[in-house]
């Protein structure tokens, strides 16, 4: 009997599989990918979790300004480590310090902590004065007073967002925002408030190495101070320890640092977030009493309130006093007194008091008037219809906005009507259809240039340029295919009934092609599809020989050098190796280097170490580092004698102040004119520039409307926000105004009053704002006749 075997079936058999290298290089393609998507991923999760964490602590400062706007005070910090079952978890602890027990300077108790600071509240230069010691109230958020969402007071890491309190604005009446008692500094120890040491309460999430974090519903530290106690941080200073709290020992100074975040080791890493509020504006009023939840407010004992019309350019009189019993029923005037003539029980009227126009506060003759009693609504205005409708009439494509007096009786205010939508934001329809209200909203994003594979990746058309929302672009593969994408909210989308590939591609056979360089053979190709199905059993790999092609050199290598590759098979496939890029230099030459002083305010010394480098004619550059070339062949490296750093040790204070041109209003220079201030919009800052000196910089141009503050430096090189001073102020000069038409045609005559003012000449804005909110102006019209119409 005689056996015939199949070597091509048993040849099929065995490509049926893997081989150990094939396996090796799909691990090792899958690796690469998976340390690359990790990588991505990390940068992606941080940046979530810093935005995450930054919108909370945003909310957290919103929602207790909220609370203050309301109530008059701030709410006392929560505790730290009370546990969700607690009654005191989220609740405000007592800032009056009584219960349940008081709690010492520099301690904790219950999870709340006192830290204290020193200002020098009196200005007398000495901030050891009684009463100058403050207290700061250190613990969590109260959220529950504040009807927040428990998950709103942890950041993206898992901890509880921090929350001081200077303590007395967490006491109902005892709010006075000027003693501030929290101290905010950026990483060089300089204060961050005006004055130093002034701001009201901080917010602040420990960030994501949790250094004296406390974590959700749990009483433990995630990561403890780096230092022990006040001490050991003033030997070591560094961010993240003035901003923990040991509840063991504390740290007594109420001092916090916020800065930019910076990853590193020990000192140099900060990663905290930080939000404070300072103010020197004193508030005037609070609620009668929370609990009560009364509508009703008082002032609060520390500021002084006033009524009327009185500034500091036009003081009230030194005898003025209001009598709180009432009003006089008769004349219904408030009930004034003279303090050095008490026996007038009823003096004339002051300028500043209240008026009540009679019983009704309408006066039967007169009807709704100004305080002066000059400008006045009669009550024939508002009860004589006919009359009134005519006296209201707006010409043809204008509106009545509004009401005003013409001296004699109520007339209208007309205007054209338009719209507009908020900036930002398109007219996208009209809403219900027949009211006339536009409908406005953000614009939609448009869609980028783009690339799309059209029957296989090898495939690829570019669609269109940039395109709006909504629009659809169709793209064709020549014989293949052809696609529908409609540009969605910056996307593009496919749609239509062409989404699917295969249904669309005319894939037709073609006559046999070369297998292409490197293989042998021939193969069955299609007109989409690439490559044929039998490409691999027909197509033997033989490899590509050494070729040499010209090449760009890598940076810092000049000119163009050669690059030698070659192909060889494995499993039937190629593989590329080339050689190293021949022919490139380096670039570099041996030398020094210089930069700026990184320190503000510093310069080069006069006489600087060693003095025989090339130092260059900048003062500036004071920092400098010596360059040596590697010599290895194909390498272009830097080397330094002791590592990458500059040297710094030529670099001192220039003791040059900081010049700012600031924008000023006359309202700031009631000195110069008292109508800046009473008539501030009648004045704009004077045409052009002048010459101011600015130290080192020489005479430099400012315009007006700036003024030139200098801000010296101390000793240690410090700004002296102290001694800020004002070099050069602002000018300001007259705004020119015309009178002109404001109203529809009132009469015509045949003589205009010499007196009168006539339409389109100039005037003072003072004129105007004297003149009231409307007057008259004559137009003339040929002859002796004049048209008169209301204007401003």
């Amino acid at each position: 009997m005689k056996v015939q075997t199949n070597t091509n079936a048993g040849k099929r058999l065995l490509s049926s599989g893997y081989t150990l290298l094939e396996m090796c290089f799909v691990l090792l393609i899958v690796g690469i990918l998976t340390v690359a998507f990790v990588q991505v991923y990390s940068v992606y999760k941080k940046q979530k979790d810093y935005i995450e964490t930054s919108e909370k602590v945003e909310s957290a400062v919103s929602k207790i300004q909220a609370f203050r706007q309301t109530y008059g005070f701030y709410p006392c910090p929560s505790s730290l480590i009370a546990a969700r079952n607690d009654a005191t978890y989220g609740v405000p602890s007592d800032c009056t310090n009584v219960t349940p027990a008081p709690i010492a300077n520099g301690t904790c108790l219950n999870g709340v902590c006192i830290r204290t600071t020193a200002r020098d509240l009196n200005g007398d230069g000495d901030n050891t004065d009684a009463g100058e010691t403050i207290r700061v109230r250190y613990g969590a958020i109260p959220f529950r007073t504040l009807q927040m969402d428990e998950k709103d007071t942890f950041d993206a890491y898992g901890s509880r967002l921090s929350y001081a309190l200077t303590e007395s604005m967490g006491v109902q009446g005892g709010l006075d925002e000027t003693r501030g008692g929290i101290n905010v500094v950026n990483e060089l120890n300089n204060p961050l408030t005006n004055p130093p040491g002034s701001g009201s309460f901080i917010i602040l999430s420990h960030g994501e190495n949790k250094i004296g974090a406390i974590t959700a519903l749990s009483a433990v530290q995630s990561v403890g101070c780096p230092l022990p106690n006040a001490a050991a941080m003033l030997a070591n200073p560094r961010p993240d320890g003035w901003n923990c709290i040991n509840p063991a020992a504390p740290n007594p100074a109420a001092t916090f640092v916020s800065s930019f975040v910076t990853e590193g080791q020990g000192a140099s890493n900060f990663d905290d977030q930080v939000q404070f509020f300072a103010t020197a504006d004193n508030k005037l009023w609070k609620r009668v009493d929370l609990a009560a939840n009364s509508e009703d407010i008082v002032s609060i004992p520390t500021g002084d309130i006033g009524m009327g019309r009185f500034s500091t350019l036009i003081p009230p009189t030194t005898d003025l006093t209001i009598d709180q019993s009432t009003v006089n029923p008769t004349t219904g005037l408030m009930r004034t007194k003279n303090s050095t003539n008490p026996v007038v029980a009823d003096p004339p009227f002051q300028t500043g008091s209240l008026r009540i126009m009679g019983a009704n506060s309408i006066n039967p003759t007169q009807g709704i008037c100004t305080q002066d009693g000059t400008k006045c609504f009669k009550l024939h205005d508002l009860t004589d219809f006919p009359s009134t409708t005519a006296q209201l009439a707006c010409p043809a494509g204008q509106y009545l906005v509004g009401y005003t007096s013409n001296g004699t009786r109520m007339t209208g205010i007309c205007n054209p009507i338009a719209f507009q939508c908020p900036m930002g934001q398109s007219v996208v329809g009209w809403e219900n259809g027949t009211q006339g209200k536009p409908r406005c909203s953000v614009p939609a994003a448009a869609c980028p240039a783009e690339s799309k594979p059209i029957c296989g990746a090898n495939q690829a058309l570019t669609l269109l340029a940039t395109e709006a929302n909504g629009v659809t672009k169709t793209i064709t593969g020549g014989t293949c295919a052809t696609k529908s994408y409609t540009c969605t909210n910056g996307n593009w989308v496919l749609t239509g009934p062409n989404t699917d590939n295969a249904a669309h591609c005319n894939n037709l056979p073609q006559a046999a092609q070369a297998c292409g360089a490197g293989f042998a053979g021939f193969f069955n190709a299609n007109t989409c599809s690439g490559t044929g199905s039998n490409f691999d059993t027909n197509c033997a790999c033989v490899g590509i020989p050494d070729n040499t092609t010209a090449v760009a050199c890598p940076a810092g290598f000049p000119g163009n050098g050669t690059k030698t590759c070659r192909s060889t098979c494995v499993a039937n496939a190629l593989v590329e190796t080339c050689d190293p890029i021949a022919g490139c230099a380096c670039d570099k030459v041996a030398g020094y280097e210089f930069r700026d002083c990184q320190t503000p305010g510093y310069q080069r010394k006069a006489a600087p170490n060693p003095a025989a480098l090339p130092w260059p004619a900048d003062q500036r550059k004071g920092e400098y580092r010596q360059r040596n070339v590697n010599p290895a062949p194909n390498t272009c490296e830097y080397t330094y004698p002791n590592g990458a750093g500059f040297d710094a040790s030529n670099c001192e204070c220039d003791g040059q102040p900081v010049f700012e041109d600031l924008s000023q209003t006359p309202s700031q220079y009631p000195a110069v004119n008292a109508d800046y201030v009473l008539n501030e919009h009648c004045y704009q800052p004077k045409t052009g520039t002048r010459m101011v000196n600015k130290g080192a910089a020489g005479n430099v141009a400012v315009p007006y409307g700036y003024a030139v503050f200098k801000t010296p430096r101390t000793a240690a090189c410090a700004l002296d926000v102290g001694n800020k001073s004002m070099e050069s102020p602002a000018e300001f000069e007259p705004a020119p105004h015309k009178w002109r038409q404001t109203g529809p045609l009132m009469q015509t005559l045949n003589a205009r009053p010499a007196t009168a003012r006539e339409m389109d000449t100039g005037c003072s804005c003072q004129q105007f704002a004297n003149a009231g909110a409307n007057s008259t102006c004559y137009k003339p019209v040929g002859g002796n006749l004049f048209e008169i119409y209301n204007c401003r």
